[in-house]
C-alpha cells in the first residue's frame, strides 16, 4: 500500500512541472476487484474515488510515465487486455500482482526506450529537486522581502527628511 503522504505540495508541484501522469492500481476492501487508471494528481484522484466508495479503497501501486498520453495508452491496453476480467468500468476481478504486471509489461512493449518511475522510485529521483526548488523560492522571496523594505524605509527616512540622499 503506498502511503499518500509521500506525495507533499513540493511533490505534487514537481509533478505539474514535469507533465508526468500515473498508471495506477487500486484494490477494493473485502474484494478481489482492482481498478486501473491514470491520473496526473494521485492524491486527489484516489481522494476522490474514497469518497465516492462504499469499501475502504487502498492505492497500491503507481507507475509515472513521461506524460499524459502515455499514461492513457498504457492503461487502455492493459483494459484490452484484461477484458474478460472486467467487472463494470475500469475495476477488474483480477489480482494485484496480475495488475502490476499488466501495467508494466504494456508500458515497456509499447514504449521500450522511454523511462517509467515506480512510486518509491519516483519519489526518491524528484522529493530532493523539490526541496532545492521550494528552498530557491523561499530565497528568492526573502531577497524580494529585503528589497522591498529597503526601498520603503529609504522612501520613509526621504519622506521624513532625515538623511534623504541615503537609501537603507
Amino acid at each position: 500500500m503506498i502511503d499518500l503522504r509521500d506525495y507533499t505540495s513540493l511533490l505534487t508541484q514537481s509533478v505539474g512541472r514535469l507533465g508526468v501522469c500515473a498508471v495506477y492500481a487500486i484494490s477494493a476492501a473485502t474484494t478481489n476487484l482492482i481498478k486501473i487508471g491514470y491520473s496526473e494528481t494521485i492524491r486527489s484522484r484516489f481522494s476522490g474515488l474514497q469518497t465516492d466508495s462504499p469499501v475502504e479503497l487502498s492505492l497500491d501501486y503507481v507507475l509515472w510515465c513521461p506524460d499524459k498520453n502515455v499514461a492513457k495508452i498504457v492503461e487502455e491496453a492493459c483494459h484490452n487486455n484484461l477484458s474478460k476480467r472486467r467487472i463494470r468500468g475500469e475495476w477488474f476481478d483480477i489480482s494485484l500482482q496480475d495488475a502490476i504486471t499488466a501495467i508494466e509489461a504494456n508500458s515497456s512493449r509499447l514504449y521500450p526506450k522511454k523511462e517509467f518511475y515506480t512510486h518509491t522510485e519516483f519519489v526518491q529521483k524528484y522529493t530532493p529537486i523539490s526541496k532545492k526548488i521550494a528552498e530557491s523560492v523561499e530565497r528568492r522571496a526573502d531577497e524580494m522581502k529585503i528589497r522591498a523594505l529597503r526601498g520603503s524605509l529609504g522612501y520613509q527616512i526621504q519622506r521624513g527628511g532625515y538623511l534623504a540622499r541615503i537609501r537603507i
